[in-house]
């Protein structure tokens, strides 16, 4: 469904009833399964408790992502976790990526108000990755940002190679 979405946006038709669409930003994200739905035609990818589920199906797909992608998993105990960990140490060298752990589960917190830290991160990586929002990037992009002090344990790769500008 996500693919028809996309190729419906991108279609024709949709310029014409969406004339101020931008397509050059279509980001993807999707919590456990649907994180992984997507790969192609997008401008960042955002997989939150997700990742591939065989280590076959990683080494295939994850060493050709050279657009931005960005790792939300749960810790440990996230069902996930080994899954996202393995595919971010299978990025290409030089692929923009982020990954953030915070010990809470396969569940997030997307049953406290507004999503609670995993919804914040989602919010920071649409205002980043596709309205060109500076002070969202510092979520991401500071040695010590906001991410770190909400108790995430991050690693970066190549975030400086990130380009966007506001919309």
């Amino acid at each position: 469904m996500m693919k028809t979405a996309i190729d419906w946006v991108t279609s024709s038709s949709a310029a014409g009833e969406y004339p101020f669409l931008e397509l050059s930003r279509i980001a993807v994200a999707g919590q456990s399964c649907g994180g992984v739905e997507a790969y192609d035609r997008v401008s960042a990818l955002g997989l939150f408790n997700s990742g591939l589920m065989t280590a076959a199906a990683s080494q295939k797909a994850v060493p050709r992502i050279e657009k931005p992608i960005f790792y939300f998993l749960g810790g440990p105990s996230d069902i996930a976790y080994a899954n996202g960990e393995r595919d971010f140490t299978l990025l290409p060298v030089g692929t923009p990526s982020w990954k953030g752990n915070l010990a809470v589960g396969h569940s997030g917190t997307y049953k406290e108000k507004n999503a609670g830290k995993f919804g914040v991160a989602a919010v920071r990586f649409v205002q980043w990755l596709l309205r060109g929002e500076e002070e969202a990037a510092g979520f991401f992009n500071k040695e010590v940002g906001e991410a770190e002090t909400a108790g995430w344990e991050v690693e970066r790769k190549n975030l400086g190679k990130i380009e966007v500008s506001p919309l």
